[in-house]
């Protein structure tokens, strides 16, 4: 069966990636992408191996893998949010917050559930508070996403730290002077 076999090489790359032999996963993997038909085999191969260019220091093939992969297949993510959440942090952690944004704009527009939708808009806004460029751009669409869960969810998990990041955006528009926060705080 072609697809175990997939799997099993994917296992391989996993194995030569934990022992640092980059250039032996990158190959691997991409024996596998020329192989494949299933898109989901190749989502999961691309996600190894946009770990493997991000450990091997290779951030732009990184960066275009990824994008790449939103286009194709967000329903891999889309699908399972602890997954997303998953890949969410990752890519925060390694300076691509912008495809976190896409991820979670997508598990935004896929669920209903209350306590998912506070989370998921609380993530969001503080990934736009990372994105933050010293100009009101993100800082607007965070401030959107605090005051809906202020609004929203009065008893809810995030209403006190939404609360202060809302306090802190106005701090940084000079709308609210620093002294009144460190009062408040």
């Amino acid at each position: 069966n072609k697809i175990t076999r997939a799997y099993g090489k994917i296992y391989l790359a996993k194995i030569y990636k934990q022992q640092g032999s980059f250039n032996k996963a990158t190959t691997v993997l991409y024996k596998i992408l020329t192989e494949t038909t299933d898109v989901l085999v190749a989502t999961l191969v691309a996600d190894e191996l946009f770990d493997v260019y991000i450990l091997d220091g290779e951030k732009d093939k990184a960066y275009e893998l990824i994008s790449k992969v939103l286009k194709k297949n967000m329903d891999y993510y889309a699908q399972d949010s602890y997954l997303a959440l998953e890949k969410v942090n990752r890519l925060i952690r390694v300076g691509m917050p912008e495809f976190a944004v896409e991820i979670l704009k997508e598990l935004l527009k896929r669920t209903n559930k209350p306590s998912a939708i506070e989370d998921f808009k609380f993530k969001l806004a503080n990934t736009y508070m990372e994105m933050y460029d010293r100009t009101d751009k993100y800082l607007l669409e965070a401030k959107e996403l605090y005051k809906d869960i202020l609004n929203d969810y009065p008893n809810g998990m995030f209403f006190q730290k939404s609360k202060m990041y809302l306090d802190e955006i106005l701090m940084r528009q000079r709308i609210i002077p620093p002294a009144l926060l460190a009062t408040k705080y």
